[in-house]
């Protein structure tokens, strides 16, 4: 039954972080701009140990100088744990190039609330026959808390005992997880969702996974109500859950309209870049006329040629 469960998820991987938007931008204005932001980060690091959340704002769309960022001595611990924590895929790449760097320690402790990089952490290790630094009891005591990624690593690494373990540890914290909820749902311990309904949408990443592996025995308006607020969630919720209530589509269209980077990858998933090019641009100029969102500048020079043959928005 668990197996068969899980073969929903290989149909909807999680996308952490919306990368469309650089097949859209003008590669020698991505250059240009990275340029230029790199060196103003580095003059604000050699006179201020750190960064201005003005500048981090948008360098948080840059991951890969954030990834140079993170082995500048003179950057201060504080503003490397920041990194890892709102930009975990740098702050992973930087631990992995260098596990023994003198800062490594504070971005994995950054790293260690995100269960998706406590799994690539390992699998990392496994490939890789690091000694990582803590025991594997630790790291996969954290893993459990969330099914997704526990599953994805044992799909991976058949673990002695891993998913005996699992089930203990999702027994004893079903009250305080959502995930053990799903988990133990998938189990058929759990019969009815129907009462864990409002616990499930406060986590929307076991929302959006309950709305796939159950989409058809449970209430997706009250499930997914916060998670089509979120732009992330919104996205997926568009791209990968069938049977959208009308009220549930309409808040996650909505919400991608205030957040450019994720409605581009929606129209590029939605295939809408090709199919109806001038909805596609009149709907992301309006998104950048309303969002306010720190990338929207980026945007318009990035795809000024493309922008400039759009429809004109009609109110």
């Amino acid at each position: 039954m668990l197996q068969s469960r899980l073969q929903g998820f290989k149909q909807s991987p999680i996308l952490e972080f919306p990368t469309s938007i650089y097949n859209y931008l003008d590669p020698n204005y991505i250059r240009n701009r990275q340029l230029e932001v790199y060196q103003k980060a580095i003059q604000e690091i050699n006179t201020k140990g750190g960064i201005s959340d003005e500048l981090f704002q948008i360098l948080k769309w840059y991951s890969r100088i954030l990834e140079y960022i993170l082995r500048l001595d003179k950057l201060n611990l504080r503003t490397k744990s920041q990194i890892a924590i709102e930009s975990p895929h740098s702050g992973f790449k930087f631990l992995t190039s260098d596990y023994d760097a003198p800062a490594a320690q504070v971005i994995e402790t950054s790293l260690l609330a995100r269960p998706e990089y406590i799994c690539k952490l390992l699998l990392w290790g496994h490939q890789e026959k690091a000694k990582l630094r803590y025991p594997f009891s630790f790291y996969q005591t954290l893993l459990y808390s969330d099914f997704y990624w526990s599953s994805y690593f044992y799909d991976r690494i058949q673990t002695p005992y891993f998913f005996e373990k699992m089930i203990k540890y999702n027994l004893e914290h079903v009250d305080k997880h959502p995930s053990s909820i799903l988990f133990l749902t998938c189990l058929d311990h759990i019969k009815d969702l129907e009462p864990y309904i409002d616990q499930i949408s406060q986590d929307y990443s076991v929302a959006f996974q309950t709305a796939i592996l159950f989409n058809s025995s449970v209430p997706l308006d009250r499930l997914l109500f916060e998670a089509s607020l979120e732009p992330q969630w919104a996205y997926h919720i568009l791209t990968s859950v069938p049977n959208l209530p009308p009220d549930i589509e309409g808040m996650a269209q909505s919400t991608l309209q205030y957040s450019p980077p994720w409605l581009i990858e929606y129209l590029h998933k939605s295939k809408l870049f090709e199919t109806n090019p001038d909805q596609a641009k009149e709907r992301l100029l309006e998104s950048l006329q309303i969002s306010g969102h720190p990338l929207a500048n980026d945007i318009r020079q990035g795809m000024a040629a493309f922008l400039a043959s759009a429809a004109p928005v009609t109110a």
